[in-house]
């Protein structure tokens, strides 16, 4: 279920006054990955945009991770 992170994000987007998708990206370059992101429209490009210039603490971190899945989900991420 993918309900309680989507809440996370959103918490924490609404406390960095940011898109979820910036808060998404966000995490996923504290990860250390280099996300491709793909946009059909110019609001798309202005929120991906709010990924960048700032970092999530590390409770922010925790709090995502608390109600993420577990484990290997995807095999395009380098695990390891």
């Amino acid at each position: 279920m993918l309900e309680p992170t989507i809440d996370v994000l959103k918490s924490i987007a609404e406390e960095h006054l940011v898109s979820v998708s910036a808060v998404a990206l966000n995490y996923s370059i504290d990860k250390g990955v280099v996300p491709l992101v793909g946009v059909r429209n110019p609001e798309q490009v202005e929120e991906d945009m709010q990924a960048l210039g700032w970092r999530l603490s590390k409770d922010e971190v925790r709090r995502i991770e608390e109600v993420s899945f577990e484990g290997n989900t995807s095999a395009l991420l380098q695990h390891g």
